[in-house]
């Protein structure tokens, strides 16, 4: 329902998570987003724009020819139950207290909860099922990669979470409760059996004003949140003779946002450095 916007919900959306997680969130989760891509982020949309991955052929040319990026495959860390984030004018209320997911199968949803959002401000709600993460391998190979002057004005993806089903809400401003639930998940107590294997999955949510987005699928399809970082600039790694020399991922830090402050909107709040009387006399 876009009509409730006047401008920019992604990069709305894409901001207040960023600013509970430190990390990005993915608009559009079907489409992939790769580790070991890197480039820089879209102000206007907040979204990523890939310009290589170290991954690739084309990368070798960047990089010292006793570097070999194939020793250093991304690996998935452990699976986790769930991965839920809100922001901070989402308040998470007891389910028990609204009826709002009043449907069958609601008390074994293997993700459920109900969130709040007063009138005037907007709540963003990122959930996924079953994430796994998949990353760089942690240590030596960032610190390399620091060093290589490709990448020294670019973001880089240093980690990705893959899902089989997600779901995304950015709430209205005019005041609402957000009921959101995953119905239909594979109980745990059936060992190697997924999603699609006579078991199906489904989202259900009491949204109607706002924005809710949803997939669920067979396996892993669907990259929600992904870990961006930049290279630590050199003039910011000076340090005192008593503290420690910063090596590997100590050497990267979390990308930050590329706009000011947003309104409710998504649009930049105007920064006045203060009241002038140069033009008065114009």
């Amino acid at each position: 329902m876009l009509s409730i916007f006047e401008t920019n919900p992604q990069r709305k959306f894409i901001d207040l998570i960023h600013r509970e997680t430190s990390k990005f969130a993915n608009w559009e989760p079907p489409a992939e987003i790769k580790v070991g891509s890197y480039g820089t982020i879209d102000k206007r949309t907040g979204s990523l724009t890939v310009e290589g991955n170290i991954y690739s052929k084309e990368f070798k040319q960047h990089i010292p020819s006793d570097l070999d990026l194939s020793s250093y495959h991304p690996e998935d860390c452990p699976e986790d139950e769930e991965y839920v984030v809100w922001s901070s004018k989402a308040k998470k209320v007891d389910l028990g207290v609204s009826a709002d997911l009043n449907v069958p199968g609601i008390a074994s949803a293997a993700i459920k909860g109900v969130w709040e959002v007063k009138k005037g401000g907007r709540g963003a709600i990122l959930l996924m099922y079953k994430p796994r993460l998949k990353r760089i391998p942690p240590g030596e190979l960032l610190g390399k990669l620091a060093q290589i002057p490709e990448l020294k004005s670019r973001h880089l993806v240093t980690g990705v979470y893959y899902c089989p089903a997600y779901a995304l809400s950015l709430s209205s401003t005019r005041g609402e409760n957000i009921s959101v639930a995953l119905t239909g998940a594979v109980p745990a107590s059936i060992p190697g059996l997924t999603a699609g294997g006579g078991v199906s999955m489904n989202w259900i949510s009491n949204k109607q004003t706002g924005l809710l987005r949803s997939g669920a699928g067979k396996d892993h399809s669907f990259t929600p949140l992904y870990d961006l970082r930049q290279i630590i600039p050199v003039q910011s790694l000076h340090r005192s003779d008593s503290s420690p020399e910063r090596k590997g991922d100590d050497l990267w830090a979390p990308a930050g946002l590329p706009w000011d402050p947003l309104d409710e909107d998504g649009e930049e709040v105007p920064i006045y450095e203060g009241d002038s009387d140069e033009d008065e006399d114009c």
